[in-house]
């Protein structure tokens, strides 16, 4: 009888131990959650203090003060969220309707500002005025779940489209050697990590119970801290340059000597 409940006992006290170890883990993986919430919302941070800081080099380059607002306006809208302090449904669509307008407006004015083809310039005003259309009748109209999913995906395709056509032209660009040694590629790249990561998240929000939407927040809150360090990068890559003193060619002719 003893040999017979040895692997019974021996059953138990694994699937004890199991449940000891997930119950253990399980906290953690939650602390580690809201770690990467906390960790996404004060990102928000760094690029704006960085362009107060420096503002005197980067206040004659419009594409580049979009940065410091889209990340003052984000993290507003981040901290409002995260508050409780909308609770109707009606208001929170509203909200969400207008930070997802306010996160498109910035994005396609920077690629608007960036791009060297009128043509190309003329399509973002075409496409901007469509998405307006399109975001209004969608807030009037459309019951929202949990967010705004539709709008969200129309932005990011979007915006996806804008950034590739910059990378487009400036591979086809001649004068220029080295794409990356340039603050518009930063955060081009930026935007297409971000937009692109967490688009299906996006897409399923309001299709998974949320029990299993929470599950996979984390990766949105993954792709806001590298969407920032590329911004920061775009920053520091511009002020560098900027504070670098110009290479006199009577220098260089001197030095040959």
């Amino acid at each position: 009888m003893v040999a017979g409940l040895t692997p019974k006992l021996h059953y138990h006290t694994t699937l004890n131990l199991f449940y000891k170890k997930v119950f253990y883990i399980w906290p953690k993986f939650q602390t580690i959650e809201n770690l990467f919430a906390y960790t996404a919302t004060a990102s928000e941070l760094v690029p704006l203090l960085i362009a107060l800081f420096c503002y005197r080099d980067i206040r004659n380059e419009k594409p580049l003060l979009l940065i410091p607002v889209y990340s003052a306006l984000f993290f507003s809208s981040n901290v409002i969220d995260a508050s409780g302090l909308i609770t109707s449904l009606e208001y929170r669509k509203f909200f969400y309707g207008l930070v997802t307008f306010f996160e498109y407006a910035l994005f396609s004015l920077f690629f608007y500002q960036t791009l060297g083809s009128a043509r190309a310039r003329r399509i973002i005003l075409l496409f901007s005025a469509l998405f307006l259309a399109f975001l209004s009748v969608h807030i009037s109209m459309v019951r929202m779940e949990r967010i705004d999913s539709i709008p969200i995906g129309v932005e990011t395709l979007l915006i996806l489209f804008y950034a590739c056509y910059f990378l487009f032209e400036q591979l086809n660009d001649q004068t220029v050697l080295f794409v990356y040694s340039k603050y518009q590629f930063w955060v081009t790249i930026g935007c297409m990590l971000y937009l692109s990561g967490s688009f299906f998240v996006y897409i399923f929000a309001n299709q998974i119970p949320r029990t299993e939407l929470l599950k996979y927040w984390f990766v949105i809150d993954i792709f806001l801290v590298v969407k920032n360090l590329c911004f920061t990068l775009a920053l520091m890559l511009f002020i560098n340059q900027r504070r670098k003193p110009p290479v006199s060619p009577f220098s260089t002719f001197k030095a040959s000597y």
